[in-house]
């Protein structure tokens, strides 16, 4: 019976084993700055994988801080939100970009991106515009020459977007169209991420808060989101270009204006790149409180079985 002295150890050892997670690339919750404040006037934005400010999206629109995160069922969020509103003019856009860290864990060559970002629509999608979370090799505040991208559109329908550099992409169609007031999350992944112009696969897939339930305590696959999303887009073929993430490259998150609407308000939060989709979802880890009752239970029930255990009579043969 000397496991005995041992089980408190080996309980608190297996409560305590987290899983393990293969890089997380970029990562920035918002959890900066003061509600209203201009994202560009927010001097330290702490962030995983970025460095630097996030550039202003011109007076054609604007990006702000705003107090409240957006919450998505039990997926793990932290701090403040960002919204951002392009100019009411006819094809105003508003981008706002920061540079990514070049001391960070960067994807090499061949190796297959991952992304996430949690996203609200602040009035009803205006006809033919979007908003996007993409990487981009300059920091200009338009949409300009996006690496991977990940875009939520409507053109006359609704779709969903992927963009393979410049100029080439592929759409799908939503089964249920984003509604204004409601949060989503993106997913995605860039295989083959290189300095070759081919070979590249592109997948996004939007869910709502109810599929996302559904599935967050398996393995993620892309089976399984295709399984369980309004909207899943996927682009096989060739860039124009390189499909790279490098440090001289920025992340960008913006939107397209409309003549008609107030700008096409986005509120965007919780963005991440990464190497797996362990990385860019996530869910929080249980309380130190959980984990001491559940240790103390398994402690006990495993004592309440030894003692009966001895004090059982031997049987007779």
């Amino acid at each position: 019976m000397k496991i005995i002295r041992f089980l408190p150890a080996l309980a608190i050892v297996a409560l305590h084993s987290t899983s393990s997670h293969a890089a997380l690339v970029v990562y920035d919750g918002f959890n900066y700055g003061t509600s209203g404040q201009a994202l560009s006037s927010v001097a330290t934005p702490t962030a995983t994988g970025l460095t630097g400010t996030w550039g202003n999206p011109t007076t054609a629109g604007s990006s702000a801080v705003i107090s409240t995160g957006l919450t998505f069922a039990n997926f793990s969020t932290s701090g403040n939100a960002v919204t951002v509103t392009a100019g009411t003019a006819a094809n105003s856009q508003a981008f706002s970009s920061r540079a990514i860290d070049s001391s960070g864990a960067l994807p090499a060559d061949g190796s297959t991106l991952y992304s996430s970002f949690l996203f609200q629509p602040v009035t009803a999608f205006p006809t033919g515009k979007s908003f996007s979370v993409q990487v981009s090799n300059d920091g200009v505040a338009t949409n300009n020459t996006p690496r991977p991208s990940m875009q939520v559109t409507s053109a006359g329908t609704n779709n969903a977007t992927v963009v393979l550099k410049a100029g080439t992409s592929a759409t799908a169609a939503y089964s249920s169209t984003p509604a204004a007031g409601t949060t989503y999350l993106a997913v995605a992944s860039f295989t083959n991420m290189s300095s070759v112009a081919s070979g590249h696969v592109l997948d996004m897939w939007i869910l709502d808060a109810s599929q996302w339930t559904s599935i967050y305590d398996q393995t993620i696959t892309a089976s399984l989101l295709s399984a369980n999303s309004i909207a899943h887009v996927t682009y096989s073929g060739a860039a124009t270009g390189a499909l790279d993430f490098t440090s001289s490259d920025f992340i960008k998150i913006g939107a397209n204006g409309s003549g008609s609407t107030a700008g096409n308000p986005v509120i965007f939060d919780e963005i991440r790149f990464g190497q797996s989709f362990s990385d860019v979802l996530v869910v929080p880890e249980p309380n130190g409180a959980a984990l001491a009752i559940a240790g103390i239970g398994i402690i006990f029930t495993f004592k309440r079985f030894v003692r009966r255990s001895v004090s059982r009579p031997a049987s007779r043969i």
